[in-house]
């Protein structure tokens, strides 16, 4: 027993020192980018546990809106409810660009700051997107939302424009778009969206701890002027609540039924 535990001993100990030979010490050794999980389309690009939304592409870049995450270690964060703007490559990967809008904020705002419907420009240098807000305390209040358009690389910057998307529907009992939904760059200078009601109602049931729950309901087509910070009707806009850019230069739209 006592030679068996001895030649046991010698072979253990060369293994331990190769164990230790495979880094040296306190080196690190940096993951590579796993990137997408899978190259079957479609395929997830995101694995977040809180709400990926809006994306637009770009380029080689996609941008969207990322709820909450940044605001964990805030006191003064609403908790989870506001959303920043990160950046993939279009194939998926890591993050390469996040920006949120609480650097903008003092812990004295406690209000919920939401930015999304973001879309970069076809030179990638500007980035448009809806900015949101409003006090956190009450499901139903909403301050502003304003179409903005800042530099790519500092969204928190002041804005380039900032301007209010006011559109309201001809009817007996007219609705008032106030958001600005679908945004995309006709070019440099010009962009285009679907002028949004946002609807927000009580769900059925539940006796008086009904949630209270949002839908984005798009009204009409509109296009704005960078450089004046105009927004005028698109011809034969009203309506519309889906549209697509047409090879003629024309432009693709799909319109609400309205009853006779």
């Amino acid at each position: 027993m006592a030679l068996r535990a001895r030649l046991f001993a010698l072979i253990l100990v060369p293994l331990a020192f190769a164990a230790c030979e495979h880094a040296a010490p306190g080196s690190v050794q940096v993951p590579t980018d796993a990137g997408p999980f899978s190259a079957t389309l479609p395929r997830r690009l995101t694995f977040s546990v809180l709400n990926d939304r809006t994306p637009s592409v770009s380029g080689g870049s996609i941008v969207y809106a990322r709820q909450g995450t940044a605001y964990a270690d805030l006191s003064y964060s609403p908790k989870g409810r506001e959303a920043c703007l990160a950046f993939l490559p279009v194939d998926g990967g890591t993050i390469e660009r996040l920006f949120c809008p609480h650097s903008l904020l003092s812990p004295a705002d406690t209000f919920v700051n939401t930015w999304f419907e973001p879309s970069l420009s076809p030179d990638g240098t500007r980035l448009a997107f809806t900015w949101q807000r409003g006090p956190h305390v009450s499901p139903l209040g909403i301050s502003d939302a304003d179409l903005v358009v800042t530099p790519a690389d500092r969204p928190t910057a002041t804005p380039d424009v900032r301007v209010v998307v006011n559109y309201a529907e001809a009817g007996y009992i007219p609705r008032r778009a106030t958001h600005a939904g679908r945004i995309t760059w006709l070019d440099g200078g010009r962009l285009r969206f679907l002028a949004t009601w946002e609807y927000i109602f009580k769900v059925r049931g539940g006796g008086a701890d009904r949630v209270t729950d949002t839908l984005f309901v798009p009204l009409a087509l509109q296009d704005l002027d960078v450089a004046t910070g105009v927004i005028t009707d698109v011809p034969g806009g009203d309506s519309v609540i889906a549209y697509a850019p047409a090879p003629s230069g024309h432009v693709w739209v799909v319109r609400e039924p309205h009853p006779d």
